[in-house]
């Protein structure tokens, strides 16, 4: 395949912006973080002879939706954003024959894959945990990987609007969106007190969307109120988190095609 083709050009920018975090702290953070959260819920949960797969479930995925989301997808943008303002503010890369939107575009689908990667980590990490403390019965993979996908999905948008923050304002205001975010998805998400306005809010989307899997480890009989209205989250953010993921993507990208570089953030 060559490379001037359309899908040369895409592997080829794609490909030189997953080569570009080899040495940085990213796949550290990517590879390490959801492994270490594990050993950590295990080594507690140790403690807690009764502890089953619905404490590991709790531990792994609450933690993960309203902590590791939020912050990560923070942090994984602003080092991305890094990057490029230590090589020159996008300058160098902007004089290249590669549409502007394609290099945004390449910067986002390798955010995205590295979020689905530490995600599904964190989905077999979980199944690790388990074992580790002897929780009875067989471990649940379908349900854990259901979770993760589940997770992932509907953070779609927060991942896509860090990036246009961190991209336009830099690393900074990246973080402290982020840790925005954190508050709402703990607050609006995991709380009751976001039961009226948690559709609105897109970081809150993570810890609502586990009601689904959530309810299959609890195991015994589930009421059909909760069965309804894990339905109706489960249909509400199978659409908004990626229609409203691919409207932020669709978003930056547009504005980066028209923004001007100047070494400084637009």
């Amino acid at each position: 395949m060559r490379a001037s083709t359309p899908l040369g050009a895409w592997w080829g920018t794609c490909s030189s912006e997953w080569i570009k975090y080899r040495r940085t702290f990213t796949w550290p953070l990517v590879l390490l973080g959801p492994v270490l959260w594990e050993a950590a819920v295990a080594s507690y949960l140790t403690l807690r002879p009764s502890s089953g797969w619905r404490e590991v479930f709790a531990w792994t995925f609450e933690a993960w939706t309203q902590l590791f989301i939020p912050i990560g997808a923070a942090l994984l943008a602003g080092l991305a954003a890094s990057c490029e303002a230590q090589a020159g503010d996008w300058r160098a890369l902007r004089t290249r024959p590669v549409a502007p939107g394609l290099l945004y575009a390449a910067k986002l689908l390798v955010l995205l894959a590295q979020t689905l990667i530490g995600t599904a980590l964190v989905g077999g990490a979980a199944g690790a945990a388990g074992l580790a403390i002897g929780a009875p019965g067989p471990v649940p993979w379908a349900t854990l990987a259901l979770a993760a996908a589940l997770a992932w999905v509907a953070a779609l948008p927060v991942v896509s609007l860090q990036l246009w923050v961190a991209t336009a304002r830099g690393p900074g205001l990246s973080l402290g969106l982020g840790a925005v975010g954190l508050l709402l998805a703990a607050i609006v998400g995991g709380t009751s007190m976001g039961d009226a306005i948690w559709p609105l809010v897109p970081w809150a989307w993570p810890p609502r969307i586990l009601a689904v899997p959530a309810l299959q480890v609890l195991g015994g009989a589930v009421s059909e109120a909760a069965s309804i209205r894990a339905s109706l989250i489960l249909r509400y953010l199978l659409a908004a988190g990626p229609g409203v993921g691919l409207l932020l993507s669709g978003a930056g990208i547009l504005w980066f095609s028209r923004r001007e570089v100047t070494g400084e953030p637009a």
